[in-house]
């Protein structure tokens, strides 16, 4: 199980993936952990929509006490769909690193490199686990006053959002100690696994996730300012 392995000693994880790169039961236990976590984190997304709930005029909110029902049924429905969304994730993930490491003139990996995306997204499981545990266990979830309150794990932590403006607490709030851990993890695996050097490796990892990251800040500014 190289989702556990690439926690402690990626190393022979990356040698596990490079010899025989199966990725199955990793899917199957981090999607396990995702939905675990989904269903705790349920409390969050009921106070944020209650917080949008406020702020709808009275005909709008009688609208949405009759389809109270069906966004409870929602909310569960959507847990089954996380391992889709991670599949998909770690596909996406694969193809760009692929791309960008065949640029590079890296040896043909892609089933490598979907199996290092499936695994060291563990990395990214356990960050969401310890988000989850500070909001709604030690914060408690009233002290999410606004969307970009369920995110206290990053940089954005150090400033206030109205501050600094809603891309850049988003952008911050994507600099985690987990996600500096995951990229770390996936620049030595594409550079182990498409045997390229370790600087071009960095290159294509970094530029990828900063593009990704750039986007979601953007889309966020779409969202209700607090």
């Amino acid at each position: 199980m190289n989702c556990f392995k690439i926690l402690y000693q990626p190393e022979k994880a990356f040698e596990n993936i490079s010899a025989k790169p199966s990725w199955g039961v990793d899917f199957a236990i981090i999607s396990l952990i995702l939905i675990v976590i989904g269903y705790f984190s349920l409390p969050m997304q009921e106070q944020i929509m209650e917080l949008s709930f406020q702020k709808l005029t009275p005909e709008q909110r009688e609208a949405m006490q009759n389809m109270s029902a069906i966004t409870t049924i929602t909310r569960y429905v959507s847990l089954a769909f996380l391992p889709v969304f991670f599949l998909l994730y770690a596909l996406v993930a694969a193809a760009v690193v692929y791309a960008g490491t065949s640029i590079c003139k890296g040896k043909q990996v892609f089933k490598e490199l979907f199996a290092l995306s499936i695994a060291a997204y563990m990395i990214k499981a356990i960050g969401g686990y310890v988000n989850t545990v500070v909001v709604v266990l030690i914060k408690g979830v009233e002290s999410i006053q606004s969307p970009f309150d369920a995110s206290p794990t990053g940089l954005n932590a150090l400033f206030d959002v109205k501050s600094i403006g809603v891309f850049l607490y988003s952008f911050l709030s994507s600099i985690t100690l987990f996600e500096v851990w995951f990229v770390v993890v996936m620049i030595f695996g594409a550079s182990r696994l498409a045997g390229i050097d370790a600087k071009k490796s960095a290159a294509v990892v970094i530029t990828i996730w900063l593009l990704t990251t750039l986007i979601t800040a953007s889309i966020a500014t779409l969202a209700p300012q607090p």
